[in-house]
């Protein structure tokens, strides 16, 4: 288990500090918060499993960012088919990244597991939880700009109005909004997510 926040058009490095403290139990093993890169302030908190040397997030390659939450399962055979010498650590989230940009259009659907990111470019941000919803996601308008966090918790005391889900399967897109990227079929097993994800108001 981690914990991120993400900033996006909100360039205060003090207030994405403030957020990830109140969700540090996430992770206790290292914390790192950004300066402003293009648009988005990321901070990430740490529970090292997966790349244990050179996995701290957030991650960066070329001017694309990225923060995320959980497991991906495949990223070894990810990594195979993407060409591991593109790889610079030995973190399963770093494939997240590499398949973004890959181009591919359906590149999210190749992720196999329980997790929540947010990846943010110059001028885009892209917000994605896994298909059941193992991992939170939430999500908040401060004035301008949007506020991501793997936890509620991360909200309190910041006096929003709303602070609403990014539900399973689903992406937040800052060109398109929001879509299901993956569609539960009928009659599945219902699986308990970490927290609630019911609007607050």
């Amino acid at each position: 288990m981690c914990g991120f926040v993400c900033l996006w058009k909100i360039d205060d490095p003090e207030l994405a500090q403030r957020m990830i403290h109140k969700i540090s139990h996430r992770g206790p093993d290292a914390l790192g918060v950004s300066e402003a890169h293009g648009s988005a302030v990321m901070a990430h908190c740490r529970l090292s499993i997966i790349g244990l040397e050179n996995g701290a997030q957030p991650l960066y390659r070329g001017e694309n960012v990225l923060v995320a939450n959980g497991e991906i399962y495949n990223y070894e055979d990810l990594r195979a088919t993407l060409g591991a010498s593109a790889f610079e650590t030995q973190s399963d989230s770093e494939t997240i990244l590499h398949l973004f940009r890959s181009g591919e259009l359906s590149w999210i659907e190749k992720l196999d597991g329980m997790f929540a990111f947010v990846l943010a470019t110059p001028d885009r941000i892209i917000a994605a939880r896994d298909p059941l919803g193992i991992k939170p996601l939430f999500m908040a308008r401060i004035g301008n700009g949007l506020a991501f966090a793997s936890e509620l918790k991360a909200f309190d005391g910041l006096g929003l109005p709303k602070v609403e889900p990014i539900g399973p399967g689903a992406m937040f897109d800052s060109v398109d909004g929001i879509r299901e990227w993956y569609r539960l079929p009928q009659g599945r097993a219902e699986i308990e997510p970490e927290e609630d994800p019911e609007p607050i108001w």
